[in-house]
């Protein structure tokens, strides 16, 4: 006979989380459905614990989807048991993944067939995460981006920006009055203005700058890099690595083999070593001063 679902628990779930289902007639190889209007979702990893008890993670495609929703167990060759409900949270927002490595470079680099697709999920998952962890180490982002940011003038003629490299700067204001961009000229790490603007009444000096005052200066600019640095991306391949070594080993500062006698130290820093020296060049400086 089909399988009999009598109740799941907990009855409130987010994606990612495992519930229990209890029922009847259970065999090996049962699907789990998670079915709403318009969508169904299978898990076919549920992992028995006898004829009337499974387990189940909620699967991460639901992400996005909140409101209650039917699951049912399918053994093999049968039909879909009856159904019992199970109330989706939204899962919060998280920040958009930037990935610093692709996954076919990570699996050329390991040696697997780009055919093999069966991990690629986790290994963009792995990426994300070595991803966002050298951004943060760097303190800065690696993809072109949009800014708009007050500094303080300092009567010069130049301004520090806190994103680089520059590209383009869109707007520019001083004192709430509008400058012509095309009197900036633009470098790695700063922007500066040329000379022979002549004298200006208003800013009371013989050429342009940026004059004191506090948070009397609005730039609008695009910074990063239009191509991941080889270097960053490379780092971002043996830091996914880091990740899948000592997956299983978070927490151990060391691990004796009492049969050999050898004795295994663990690095307790984030990163692993060779990915901090690859990033140390490319972090931004602190104390305000740009990279």
């Amino acid at each position: 006979m089909s399988a009999l679902l009598h109740s799941v628990d907990p009855s409130t779930a987010r994606p990612g989380d495992t519930i229990t289902l209890y029922g009847e007639a259970f065999e090996p190889g049962l699907i789990v459905v998670y079915a709403a209007p318009g969508v169904s979702v299978e898990d076919p990893n549920a992992v028995l614990a006898g004829n009337d008890e499974a387990t189940s993670v909620v699967p991460n495609l639901l992400s996005g989807l909140a409101g209650t929703l039917l699951v049912s167990v399918v053994n093999p060759d049968e039909g879909p048991s009856n159904q019992v409900a199970l109330t989706i949270l939204a899962s919060p927002a998280v920040q958009a993944p930037v990935e610093l490595c692709s996954a076919g470079a990570l699996k050329e680099l390991l040696g697997v067939s780009p055919s093999e697709t069966f991990d690629d999920a986790k290994l963009r998952s792995q990426i994300r995460i070595a991803s966002a962890q050298i951004i943060a180490y760097c303190g800065r982002g690696f993809t072109v981006e949009e800014y708009t940011e007050k500094y303080d003038g300092d009567s010069t003629s130049t301004l520090e920006l806190r994103h680089t490299p520059i590209v383009e700067v869109l707007a520019l204001k001083i004192n709430g009055f509008d400058v012509p961009t095309g009197e900036v000229l633009i470098y790695k790490n700063w922007i500066r203005f040329g000379g022979g603007t002549g004298y200006d009444a208003r800013l009371r000096a013989a050429g342009r700058i940026f004059p004191h005052g506090l948070q009397n200066i609005e730039v609008t600019y695009r910074a990063g890099y239009e191509e991941v640095p080889a270097e960053v991306s490379g780092a971002c391949m043996l830091q996914v690595m880091h990740l899948a070594n000592t997956a299983t080993k978070q927490g151990l500062v060391s691990e004796t083999n009492q049969q050999s006698g050898v004795t295994i130290n663990y690095a307790q820093a984030q990163l692993a070593p060779a990915v901090r020296a690859a990033c140390n060049r490319w972090r931004r400086p602190r104390m305000g001063v740009s990279a």
